[in-house]
């Protein structure tokens, strides 16, 4: 019989949580019940145990939420996993709340943080910073990007001693390489892909595309959508590069994949938000980097632990149009070595993002926590 890993995050599962969905499928030494508040695109992402505090009827609901407010923990919760040997739970701001469920069924607890939560939500409010505090210490394991968010969590106060660097991983058995080679007869076809958030940038690397348009001919494929779509669509029309962006909005896994697959170089110009968020690693340029794209991105939090700056594409500082300009026309400058840059990207995600690689890594310390005495 499998041992039974029990998960957590406020919702199964927002599209853009495509990374975990594709973790969780390759956990198959484990029993992985997924616990939640609400769910959505189960048909997207089909999983056999999700557990929703939502499903159950108003009376239950509003029971087990009291009982929380009494307790600590949610019983509907604690009788789906009570053969659980432990608890992952996915966001810092999410294990503050599920440390009571730890306690009651006496099993260790792992914490995944990915960004927002270590970077925003400490300061968002005030006791923030105290409550992840004193999670920090009841916790047994954090599980960080990359050295960026390992030392903003230490300096936040949680233990050395129990963070570990897990990469997320990509499923490259669903992701084939293509060898990028540029015909230069064509335009540069270059693709983006992210929620319209500050933090990600869209508005940074269509304002230096925008300084760009009498020195490069190109193109650019825009997959997302969000708060700042009217603000992203005037600086579009202020740049006078409007018929050379398409705007695809938000889109399956499947359709970024096809797209990467017909581009020549991804853009990604993340930067700290105003209220402190920041990126962790984002996925989408593991998985543009897998089917084979060089990419232009910033210095930011952990994205120097994928992009490895003059051979799988260029770095720039965060928060500077010029500066992703300069990026941008040193990859435009190097567009036919574009082939050196796809092998090495490939490469990279071979080694480091692999979800299979990723999944051992990830068993072994499941498998060696389990052998902590309950507590």
């Amino acid at each position: 019989m499998k041992p039974v890993v029990a998960h957590y995050n406020s919702s199964y599962l927002p599209i853009t949580e495509v990374w975990l969905y594709n973790q969780l499928k390759q956990l198959e030494g484990f029993s992985t019940p997924f616990l939640c508040r609400t769910t959505q695109n189960l048909n997207m992402f089909p999983m056999d145990q999700v557990f929703a505090l939502n499903d159950l009827t108003s009376i239950s609901k509003i029971f087990n939420l009291l009982y929380f407010k009494a307790f600590g923990y949610i019983p509907s919760f604690a009788s789906r996993i009570k053969e659980a040997k432990l608890l992952h739970v996915h966001f810092g701001y999410n294990a503050i709340k599920m440390a009571g469920l730890k306690r009651h069924l006496k099993i260790p607890m792992i914490c995944s943080f990915y960004g927002i939560d270590a970077f925003s939500y400490p300061f968002l409010k005030p006791g923030n910073g105290r409550r992840l505090n004193r999670m920090f210490h009841q916790v047994d394991k954090v599980l960080v990007l990359g050295p960026y968010m390992r030392d903003s969590l230490v300096e936040l106060g949680c233990p050395s001693s129990k963070i570990a660097i897990h990469h997320l991983g990509v499923d490259l058995s669903r992701i084939k390489y293509q060898k990028r080679v540029y015909d230069p007869s064509r335009p540069i076809r270059f693709l983006m892909a992210s929620s319209f958030l500050e933090k990600k940038g869209v508005d940074i690397c269509l304002k230096a595309l925008s300084n760009l348009k009498n020195k490069i001919d190109f193109s650019v494929d825009v997959v997302g959508d969000g708060p700042l779509k009217i603000r992203i669509i005037e600086i579009l029309e202020e740049g006078g590069i409007r018929d050379r962006v398409t705007l695809h909005g938000y889109k399956p896994y499947d359709y970024f994949i096809s797209l990467a697959y017909q581009s020549d170089v991804f853009l990604q110009a993340s930067k700290t938000s105003r209220s402190n968020d920041k990126e962790g690693t984002p996925m989408s340029l593991v998985d543009a980097m897998a089917t084979g794209l060089p990419v232009v991105a910033t210095r930011h939090s952990d994205i120097p632990e994928i992009v490895q700056h003059g051979t799988t594409g260029f770095l720039s500082e965060e928060n500077s149009i010029s500066e992703f300009e300069k990026a941008i026309m040193k990859m435009a400058d190097s567009i036919t070595d574009i082939s050196s840059f796809s092998e090495k990207s490939r490469k990279w995600v071979e080694e480091q993002f692999n979800v299979r690689k990723q999944s051992d890594r990830l068993s072994s310390i499941y498998s060696e926590l389990m052998k902590t005495p309950n507590i």
